[in-house]
Protein backbone atom coordinates (compact mmCIF):
# COMPACT_ATOMS: atom_id res chain seq x y z
CA UNK A 1 0.00 0.00 0.00
CA UNK A 2 1.52 3.70 -0.86
CA UNK A 3 1.50 6.14 1.11
CA UNK A 4 -1.47 7.92 -1.37
CA UNK A 5 -3.86 5.27 -0.29
CA UNK A 6 -5.92 6.28 3.24
CA UNK A 7 -6.29 3.91 6.25
CA UNK A 8 -9.94 2.76 6.80
CA UNK A 9 -8.43 0.95 10.20
CA UNK A 10 -8.09 2.88 13.78
CA UNK A 11 -5.20 0.84 14.86
CA UNK A 12 -4.27 0.45 18.30
CA UNK A 13 -0.37 0.38 17.91
CA UNK A 14 1.80 1.44 14.07
CA UNK A 15 5.09 -0.33 14.12
CA UNK A 16 7.81 2.32 12.00
CA UNK A 17 10.66 0.50 10.22
CA UNK A 18 12.81 2.71 8.62
CA UNK A 19 14.30 1.43 5.17
CA UNK A 20 18.03 1.95 6.92
CA UNK A 21 20.97 -0.07 8.02
CA UNK A 22 19.84 -3.44 6.26
CA UNK A 23 21.85 -6.19 7.92
CA UNK A 24 19.65 -9.14 7.16
CA UNK A 25 17.67 -9.38 4.04
CA UNK A 26 14.26 -6.79 4.19
CA UNK A 27 12.34 -10.01 3.34
CA UNK A 28 13.09 -11.40 7.16
CA UNK A 29 11.82 -8.28 8.70
CA UNK A 30 8.62 -7.40 6.73
CA UNK A 31 7.74 -11.01 7.00
CA UNK A 32 7.75 -10.88 10.66
CA UNK A 33 5.84 -7.99 11.29
CA UNK A 34 3.36 -8.01 8.57
CA UNK A 35 2.80 -11.72 8.20
CA UNK A 36 3.78 -13.60 11.24
CA UNK A 37 2.20 -11.57 14.25
CA UNK A 38 -0.91 -13.46 16.77
CA UNK A 39 -1.95 -9.96 17.24
CA UNK A 40 -5.24 -9.25 15.23
CA UNK A 41 -4.69 -7.61 11.98
CA UNK A 42 -7.01 -5.11 12.21
CA UNK A 43 -5.08 -4.02 15.50
CA UNK A 44 -1.82 -2.52 14.39
CA UNK A 45 -0.39 -1.42 11.17
CA UNK A 46 3.30 -1.13 9.73
CA UNK A 47 4.82 1.78 8.21
CA UNK A 48 8.20 1.65 6.35
CA UNK A 49 10.13 4.95 5.70
CA UNK A 50 12.26 5.78 2.80
CA UNK A 51 14.33 8.44 1.55
CA UNK A 52 14.02 6.92 -1.75
CA UNK A 53 17.72 5.85 -2.26
CA UNK A 54 16.70 2.44 -3.01
CA UNK A 55 14.08 2.02 -5.19
CA UNK A 56 14.53 -1.67 -5.32
CA UNK A 57 14.29 -2.18 -1.89
CA UNK A 58 11.53 -0.24 -2.04
CA UNK A 59 9.97 -2.21 -4.44
CA UNK A 60 10.89 -5.36 -2.20
CA UNK A 61 9.04 -4.03 1.12
CA UNK A 62 6.12 -3.44 -0.58
CA UNK A 63 4.92 -6.71 -1.56
CA UNK A 64 4.55 -7.24 2.10
CA UNK A 65 2.37 -4.34 3.14
CA UNK A 66 -1.08 -4.35 2.50
CA UNK A 67 -4.07 -1.96 4.04
CA UNK A 68 -3.48 -0.40 6.43
CA UNK A 69 0.28 -1.07 5.94
CA UNK A 70 2.21 1.79 3.70
CA UNK A 71 5.26 3.25 2.30
CA UNK A 72 6.22 6.27 2.84
CA UNK A 73 9.35 8.21 1.07
CA UNK A 74 10.90 11.19 1.75
CA UNK A 75 13.57 12.24 0.13
CA UNK A 76 17.10 13.35 1.73
CA UNK A 77 16.12 12.33 5.27
CA UNK A 78 18.40 10.77 7.41
CA UNK A 79 17.89 7.71 10.56
CA UNK A 80 16.32 9.95 13.01
CA UNK A 81 14.48 11.97 10.25
CA UNK A 82 12.66 8.54 9.14
CA UNK A 83 11.65 7.53 12.24
CA UNK A 84 10.43 10.94 12.75
CA UNK A 85 8.36 10.62 9.63
CA UNK A 86 6.72 7.44 10.59
CA UNK A 87 5.71 9.02 13.46
CA UNK A 88 4.00 12.07 11.94
CA UNK A 89 1.98 9.02 9.22
CA UNK A 90 0.90 7.42 12.47
CA UNK A 91 -2.55 6.40 13.13
CA UNK A 92 -2.31 4.18 16.38
CA UNK A 93 -2.42 5.49 20.15
CA UNK A 94 1.46 3.66 20.63
CA UNK A 95 3.83 4.11 18.20
CA UNK A 96 6.52 0.90 17.92
CA UNK A 97 9.78 1.76 16.62
CA UNK A 98 12.35 -0.74 15.55
CA UNK A 99 14.71 -1.78 12.94
CA UNK A 100 15.49 -3.30 9.56
CA UNK A 101 17.42 -5.44 10.99
CA UNK A 102 15.06 -6.76 13.70
CA UNK A 103 13.08 -9.88 13.29
CA UNK A 104 9.79 -10.17 15.78
CA UNK A 105 8.70 -13.00 17.54
CA UNK A 106 5.22 -14.37 16.48
CA UNK A 107 3.95 -12.66 20.08
CA UNK A 108 5.94 -10.15 19.90
CA UNK A 109 3.28 -7.05 19.25
CA UNK A 110 0.23 -8.93 21.34
CA UNK A 111 2.82 -9.51 24.49
CA UNK A 112 3.40 -5.78 24.45
CA UNK A 113 0.04 -4.57 24.15
CA UNK A 114 -0.78 -6.79 26.90
CA UNK A 115 1.94 -4.92 29.00
CA UNK A 116 0.85 -1.74 27.97
CA UNK A 117 -2.59 -2.40 28.96
CA UNK A 118 -2.15 -3.02 32.68
CA UNK A 119 0.38 -0.30 33.08
CA UNK A 120 0.08 3.37 33.18
CA UNK A 121 3.97 4.32 31.72
CA UNK A 122 4.42 6.60 28.28
CA UNK A 123 5.71 3.36 26.76
CA UNK A 124 7.82 -0.01 27.22
CA UNK A 125 11.00 -1.56 25.51
CA UNK A 126 10.91 -5.23 23.91
CA UNK A 127 13.16 -7.42 25.33
CA UNK A 128 15.88 -8.35 22.31
CA UNK A 129 18.29 -11.48 22.07
CA UNK A 130 21.22 -10.98 19.10
CA UNK A 131 22.59 -13.51 16.53
CA UNK A 132 25.65 -15.38 16.49
CA UNK A 133 26.65 -13.85 13.12
CA UNK A 134 30.61 -14.24 13.69
CA UNK A 135 32.75 -13.39 16.44
CA UNK A 136 31.90 -9.38 15.91
CA UNK A 137 27.99 -9.81 16.24
CA UNK A 138 28.16 -11.96 19.12
CA UNK A 139 30.66 -9.80 20.72
CA UNK A 140 28.16 -6.68 20.41
CA UNK A 141 25.61 -9.40 22.08
CA UNK A 142 27.55 -10.30 24.95
CA UNK A 143 28.13 -6.41 25.58
CA UNK A 144 24.65 -5.32 25.29
CA UNK A 145 23.21 -8.29 26.96
CA UNK A 146 25.54 -7.20 30.22
CA UNK A 147 24.46 -4.32 30.35
CA UNK A 148 20.70 -4.56 29.78
CA UNK A 149 19.68 -5.32 33.32
CA UNK A 150 20.63 -1.55 34.18
CA UNK A 151 18.87 -0.56 31.35
CA UNK A 152 15.85 -1.66 33.11
CA UNK A 153 16.51 -0.52 36.31
CA UNK A 154 17.17 3.18 35.01
CA UNK A 155 14.92 5.78 33.46
CA UNK A 156 13.48 6.27 30.69
CA UNK A 157 16.22 7.26 28.99
CA UNK A 158 17.88 4.17 29.19
CA UNK A 159 14.81 1.93 27.83
CA UNK A 160 14.34 4.24 24.76
CA UNK A 161 15.72 1.56 22.35
CA UNK A 162 15.29 1.62 18.62
CA UNK A 163 15.31 -2.03 17.91
CA UNK A 164 12.14 -2.49 20.02
CA UNK A 165 10.49 0.50 21.66
CA UNK A 166 6.62 1.30 22.24
CA UNK A 167 5.73 5.52 23.10
CA UNK A 168 2.42 6.95 23.75
CA UNK A 169 1.98 9.49 20.21
CA UNK A 170 1.11 12.19 22.34
CA UNK A 171 3.89 11.76 24.60
CA UNK A 172 6.49 11.28 21.50
CA UNK A 173 5.19 14.59 20.23
CA UNK A 174 5.20 16.90 23.32
CA UNK A 175 8.83 15.75 24.24
CA UNK A 176 9.38 16.51 20.39
CA UNK A 177 10.04 13.09 18.88
CA UNK A 178 13.48 12.23 17.26
CA UNK A 179 15.15 15.30 16.10
CA UNK A 180 17.07 15.24 12.36
CA UNK A 181 19.82 17.61 13.75
CA UNK A 182 21.03 14.91 15.88
CA UNK A 183 20.48 11.99 14.04
CA UNK A 184 22.20 9.11 15.93
CA UNK A 185 22.06 10.71 19.32
CA UNK A 186 18.02 10.70 18.42
CA UNK A 187 17.20 7.86 21.05
CA UNK A 188 19.19 8.91 24.08
CA UNK A 189 17.81 12.41 24.05
CA UNK A 190 13.76 11.61 23.60
CA UNK A 191 14.56 9.02 26.55
CA UNK A 192 16.08 11.83 28.29
CA UNK A 193 13.63 14.55 27.54
CA UNK A 194 10.56 11.89 28.63
CA UNK A 195 12.24 11.11 31.78
CA UNK A 196 12.98 14.98 32.27
CA UNK A 197 8.90 15.26 31.65
CA UNK A 198 8.09 12.87 34.49
CA UNK A 199 7.19 9.87 32.16
CA UNK A 200 8.22 6.52 32.65
CA UNK A 201 9.22 3.85 29.93
CA UNK A 202 8.74 0.01 31.14
CA UNK A 203 10.00 -3.52 30.35
CA UNK A 204 7.86 -5.76 28.57
CA UNK A 205 9.69 -8.89 28.82
CA UNK A 206 7.28 -11.08 27.02
CA UNK A 207 7.58 -8.95 24.05
CA UNK A 208 10.44 -10.53 22.39
CA UNK A 209 12.59 -9.89 18.84
CA UNK A 210 15.94 -11.12 17.14
CA UNK A 211 18.22 -8.01 16.59
CA UNK A 212 20.81 -8.55 13.97
CA UNK A 213 24.06 -6.71 15.51
CA UNK A 214 27.30 -5.35 13.47
CA UNK A 215 29.57 -7.92 11.54
CA UNK A 216 32.88 -6.13 11.03
CA UNK A 217 34.50 -2.80 12.73
CA UNK A 218 33.99 -1.14 9.43
CA UNK A 219 30.15 -1.37 9.67
CA UNK A 220 30.17 -0.05 13.43
CA UNK A 221 32.60 2.82 12.60
CA UNK A 222 30.22 5.17 10.60
CA UNK A 223 27.62 5.18 13.15
CA UNK A 224 29.87 5.53 16.57
CA UNK A 225 31.54 8.30 14.88
CA UNK A 226 28.37 9.96 13.63
CA UNK A 227 26.89 9.96 17.52
CA UNK A 228 30.15 10.99 18.93
CA UNK A 229 29.70 14.47 16.08
CA UNK A 230 25.71 14.63 17.25
CA UNK A 231 26.69 14.49 20.84
CA UNK A 232 28.91 16.99 20.79
CA UNK A 233 26.82 19.35 18.27
CA UNK A 234 23.63 19.35 21.03
CA UNK A 235 26.34 20.03 24.01
CA UNK A 236 27.21 22.83 21.94
CA UNK A 237 23.68 23.58 21.30
CA UNK A 238 21.96 23.33 24.63
CA UNK A 239 21.27 23.65 28.11
CA UNK A 240 24.50 22.45 30.20
CA UNK A 241 22.84 21.52 32.94
CA UNK A 242 20.70 18.76 30.97
CA UNK A 243 23.26 17.48 28.78
CA UNK A 244 25.36 17.12 32.04
CA UNK A 245 22.02 15.17 33.48
CA UNK A 246 21.28 13.18 30.37
CA UNK A 247 24.60 12.15 29.19
CA UNK A 248 27.21 12.65 31.83
CA UNK A 249 30.04 14.94 31.38
CA UNK A 250 32.77 12.92 28.82
CA UNK A 251 36.34 14.21 29.89
CA UNK A 252 37.38 15.69 26.07
CA UNK A 253 34.37 18.13 27.01
CA UNK A 254 35.28 19.24 30.19
CA UNK A 255 38.82 19.68 28.61
CA UNK A 256 37.67 22.08 25.38
CA UNK A 257 38.64 25.10 26.11
CA UNK A 258 42.24 24.18 26.81
CA UNK A 259 43.03 23.73 23.18
CA UNK A 260 42.09 26.95 22.32
CA UNK A 261 45.62 28.53 21.22
CA UNK A 262 44.71 31.83 22.43
CA UNK A 263 43.33 30.76 26.27
CA UNK A 264 46.13 28.72 26.19
CA UNK A 265 48.47 31.51 25.74
CA UNK A 266 47.59 33.25 28.62
CA UNK A 267 48.79 30.01 30.74
CA UNK A 268 52.02 29.48 29.69
CA UNK A 269 54.10 32.86 30.61
CA UNK A 270 52.14 32.79 34.34
CA UNK A 271 53.37 29.27 34.59
CA UNK A 272 56.84 29.39 33.96
CA UNK A 273 57.24 32.91 35.74
CA UNK A 274 55.42 31.36 39.01
CA UNK A 275 58.42 28.53 38.81
CA UNK A 276 61.02 30.87 39.33
CA UNK A 277 58.94 33.09 41.99
CA UNK A 278 60.88 33.60 45.17
CA UNK A 279 58.04 32.71 47.42
CA UNK A 280 56.74 29.11 49.10
CA UNK A 281 58.91 26.20 48.73
CA UNK A 282 62.21 26.61 47.36
CA UNK A 283 62.31 22.46 46.26
CA UNK A 284 63.14 21.95 43.06
CA UNK A 285 60.90 19.20 41.82
CA UNK A 286 57.24 21.19 42.35
CA UNK A 287 59.17 24.32 40.37
CA UNK A 288 60.07 21.51 37.52
CA UNK A 289 56.50 20.40 37.51
CA UNK A 290 55.48 23.44 36.94
CA UNK A 291 57.70 24.39 34.27
CA UNK A 292 56.28 20.74 32.47
CA UNK A 293 52.98 22.48 33.33
CA UNK A 294 54.16 26.07 30.98
CA UNK A 295 55.64 24.30 28.24
CA UNK A 296 52.69 21.93 27.88
CA UNK A 297 50.52 25.43 28.05
CA UNK A 298 53.17 26.98 25.82
CA UNK A 299 52.68 23.55 23.13
CA UNK A 300 49.14 24.49 22.79
CA UNK A 301 49.15 27.73 22.02
CA UNK A 302 51.24 27.14 19.31
CA UNK A 303 49.32 23.72 17.78
CA UNK A 304 45.88 24.01 19.81
CA UNK A 305 44.48 20.64 19.47
CA UNK A 306 46.47 19.22 16.89
CA UNK A 307 48.61 17.32 18.93
CA UNK A 308 45.35 15.36 20.44
CA UNK A 309 43.93 15.13 16.94
CA UNK A 310 47.05 13.22 15.78
CA UNK A 311 47.79 10.95 19.01
CA UNK A 312 43.62 10.11 19.24
CA UNK A 313 43.80 9.10 15.42
CA UNK A 314 47.12 6.80 15.82
CA UNK A 315 45.51 5.52 19.00
CA UNK A 316 41.95 4.71 17.42
CA UNK A 317 44.04 2.70 14.18
CA UNK A 318 45.90 1.10 16.76
CA UNK A 319 42.82 -0.12 18.39
CA UNK A 320 40.77 -0.90 15.43
CA UNK A 321 43.97 -2.44 14.46
CA UNK A 322 43.78 -5.20 17.66
CA UNK A 323 39.72 -5.44 16.78
CA UNK A 324 40.06 -6.37 13.31
CA UNK A 325 43.12 -8.89 14.29
CA UNK A 326 41.24 -10.16 16.94
CA UNK A 327 37.76 -10.65 14.74
CA UNK A 328 37.79 -14.63 15.21
CA UNK A 329 38.97 -15.00 18.50
CA UNK A 330 35.95 -14.07 20.64
CA UNK A 331 37.97 -13.76 24.55
CA UNK A 332 40.58 -11.33 22.70
CA UNK A 333 37.49 -9.28 20.52
CA UNK A 334 35.81 -8.90 24.00
CA UNK A 335 38.82 -7.34 25.16
CA UNK A 336 39.34 -5.49 22.24
CA UNK A 337 35.49 -3.99 21.88
CA UNK A 338 35.51 -1.63 24.56
CA UNK A 339 38.88 0.06 23.78
CA UNK A 340 38.38 0.46 20.41
CA UNK A 341 34.74 2.32 20.38
CA UNK A 342 36.21 4.58 23.20
CA UNK A 343 39.19 5.78 20.66
CA UNK A 344 36.46 6.33 17.44
CA UNK A 345 34.80 8.37 20.21
CA UNK A 346 37.84 10.34 21.20
CA UNK A 347 38.98 11.15 18.07
CA UNK A 348 35.58 12.27 16.94
CA UNK A 349 34.65 14.53 20.03
CA UNK A 350 37.90 16.32 19.79
CA UNK A 351 37.67 16.56 15.78
CA UNK A 352 34.35 18.31 16.69
CA UNK A 353 36.34 21.01 18.76
CA UNK A 354 38.86 21.65 16.68
CA UNK A 355 36.33 22.44 14.54
CA UNK A 356 33.95 24.59 16.49
CA UNK A 357 35.49 26.62 19.02
CA UNK A 358 33.35 27.70 21.76
CA UNK A 359 34.12 31.29 22.79
CA UNK A 360 34.23 31.49 26.97
CA UNK A 361 31.56 32.26 28.95
CA UNK A 362 32.37 34.48 31.77
CA UNK A 363 30.95 34.30 35.38
CA UNK A 364 28.45 36.97 36.85
CA UNK A 365 27.62 37.52 40.64
CA UNK A 366 26.25 34.51 42.82
CA UNK A 367 27.48 30.89 43.68
CA UNK A 368 28.90 28.16 41.65
CA UNK A 369 29.14 24.39 42.71
CA UNK A 370 32.04 22.52 40.60
CA UNK A 371 29.83 19.78 39.90
CA UNK A 372 27.52 22.03 38.02
CA UNK A 373 29.41 25.07 36.72
CA UNK A 374 30.09 24.82 32.82
CA UNK A 375 33.82 24.53 31.39
CA UNK A 376 33.01 27.62 29.28
CA UNK A 377 34.14 30.01 31.88
CA UNK A 378 37.16 27.44 33.30
CA UNK A 379 40.20 26.64 31.40
CA UNK A 380 42.92 24.11 33.13
CA UNK A 381 40.27 22.17 35.24
CA UNK A 382 39.94 18.54 35.92
CA UNK A 383 36.72 16.90 35.42
CA UNK A 384 34.28 17.05 39.16
CA UNK A 385 35.29 14.25 41.88
CA UNK A 386 33.99 12.81 44.99
CA UNK A 387 36.71 12.67 47.32
CA UNK A 388 35.16 12.32 50.94
CA UNK A 389 31.74 12.60 50.23
CA UNK A 390 32.87 16.33 48.96
CA UNK A 391 32.61 17.19 45.59
CA UNK A 392 35.04 19.53 43.87
CA UNK A 393 37.53 20.26 40.74
CA UNK A 394 41.40 19.94 41.00
CA UNK A 395 43.03 22.84 38.78
CA UNK A 396 46.12 21.76 36.96
CA UNK A 397 49.09 24.25 38.41
CA UNK A 398 48.31 27.00 36.34
CA UNK A 399 44.42 27.57 35.52
CA UNK A 400 41.80 30.73 35.21
CA UNK A 401 38.40 31.33 35.36
CA UNK A 402 36.18 34.07 32.99
CA UNK A 403 34.62 36.59 34.54
CA UNK A 404 31.79 39.03 32.61
CA UNK A 405 31.19 41.25 35.86
CA UNK A 406 30.06 45.19 36.02
CA UNK A 407 33.09 47.71 36.14
CA UNK A 408 33.81 48.45 40.18
CA UNK A 409 34.67 46.22 42.82
CA UNK A 410 34.23 42.50 43.21
CA UNK A 411 35.04 39.78 46.44
CA UNK A 412 35.75 36.53 45.02
CA UNK A 413 35.66 33.68 47.59
CA UNK A 414 37.38 30.10 46.90
CA UNK A 415 35.87 27.13 48.89
CA UNK A 416 38.82 25.06 48.62
CA UNK A 417 39.22 20.95 49.77
CA UNK A 418 42.29 21.11 52.93
CA UNK A 419 44.15 18.34 51.65
CA UNK A 420 46.90 20.69 50.52
CA UNK A 421 47.22 22.23 54.21
CA UNK A 422 47.63 25.79 54.51
CA UNK A 423 47.90 27.54 51.23
CA UNK A 424 50.54 29.37 51.73
CA UNK A 425 53.03 26.77 51.02
CA UNK A 426 52.10 26.02 47.82
CA UNK A 427 49.84 28.95 46.21
CA UNK A 428 51.90 31.45 44.47
CA UNK A 429 49.03 33.86 43.41
CA UNK A 430 46.41 35.50 41.13
CA UNK A 431 46.49 37.76 38.81
CA UNK A 432 43.72 39.99 36.65
CA UNK A 433 44.11 42.12 34.10
CA UNK A 434 47.71 41.56 33.76
CA UNK A 435 48.28 42.57 37.52
CA UNK A 436 49.09 40.67 40.72
CA UNK A 437 46.17 40.19 42.72
CA UNK A 438 46.83 39.59 46.79
CA UNK A 439 44.78 37.11 48.22
CA UNK A 440 43.81 36.53 51.95
CA UNK A 441 43.85 33.06 53.73
CA UNK A 442 40.37 34.06 55.97
CA UNK A 443 40.07 30.84 57.27
CA UNK A 444 40.36 26.79 57.00
CA UNK A 445 39.30 26.31 53.27
CA UNK A 446 38.56 29.95 52.59
CA UNK A 447 40.67 32.34 50.30
CA UNK A 448 38.97 35.76 49.32
CA UNK A 449 40.74 37.21 46.21
CA UNK A 450 39.64 40.88 45.94
CA UNK A 451 39.47 42.60 42.31
CA UNK A 452 38.72 45.82 40.37
CA UNK A 453 37.16 45.47 37.25
CA UNK A 454 38.12 48.66 34.61
CA UNK A 455 35.74 49.84 32.48
CA UNK A 456 35.63 48.70 28.89
CA UNK A 457 37.29 50.72 26.52
CA UNK A 458 37.19 51.20 22.81
CA UNK A 459 40.66 49.56 22.88
CA UNK A 460 39.81 46.84 24.11
CA UNK A 461 36.24 46.04 23.71
CA UNK A 462 36.35 43.33 26.40
CA UNK A 463 33.51 42.12 28.52
CA UNK A 464 35.60 39.19 29.29
CA UNK A 465 38.13 39.51 32.23
CA UNK A 466 40.44 36.48 33.50
CA UNK A 467 41.29 35.36 37.04
CA UNK A 468 44.64 33.45 36.71
CA UNK A 469 46.29 31.34 39.56
CA UNK A 470 49.51 29.45 39.62
CA UNK A 471 50.00 26.76 42.36
CA UNK A 472 53.13 24.54 42.99
CA UNK A 473 52.03 21.22 41.96
CA UNK A 474 52.28 17.74 43.31
CA UNK A 475 52.09 14.80 40.96
CA UNK A 476 48.93 12.72 41.53
CA UNK A 477 49.56 9.20 43.42
CA UNK A 478 48.22 5.79 42.38
CA UNK A 479 47.22 6.85 38.67
CA UNK A 480 48.16 5.17 35.77
CA UNK A 481 48.07 8.58 34.22
CA UNK A 482 48.93 10.76 36.87
CA UNK A 483 48.11 14.29 37.02
CA UNK A 484 49.71 17.69 37.78
CA UNK A 485 47.86 18.94 40.99
CA UNK A 486 47.04 22.21 41.86
CA UNK A 487 44.47 24.01 43.76
CA UNK A 488 40.87 21.72 44.83
CA UNK A 489 38.29 24.23 44.02
CA UNK A 490 34.84 23.13 45.72
CA UNK A 491 32.87 26.34 44.85
CA UNK A 492 33.14 30.13 44.14
CA UNK A 493 31.40 33.31 45.12
CA UNK A 494 31.55 36.39 43.95
CA UNK A 495 30.00 39.41 45.00
CA UNK A 496 29.84 42.86 44.27
CA UNK A 497 32.03 45.08 47.13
Amino acid sequence: MSSSQVCSFEPEISVVIPLYDKRVEEEDCLESWCRSQSLSRERFEVIVTSNGSDRDAENRVEQFLAEPDRLVRHGGENMAGLYHLGAEESSGRWIYFTELHCVAEDRCLEELLHYLEKSDEAGACSFSYGDDTNTFSKTESILFDSMFSDFVKGGASRKVLLRGVAIDRDIYFECRGFVPRYNRLCDGLLGARIEEAGYKIGYASESKLLHYYSTSYFQFFGPVAEKATDEFRFRLENSADFCERAFGIPETWINRQNFIPKLAAQLWKPALQGAVAKTGTYSVKPRLLLIEDGIRWLMRSLLGGKIQLVTSFVDMVLKGSASIINRNRLEAHLRCYGPSYKTIERHYHLRFLDENKMPPRGLGVGRVEMDTTSNENLVGLYPPEHVDDVILRWSRPSAMMALSLAPGKHRILFEIFESRGSPGGWLIGFVFSDQRVEYQDVGPGKIVVEISVPEATEATKEDIGWLKWVTFPEREKGSRRPRLLGMPVKAVEIEAV
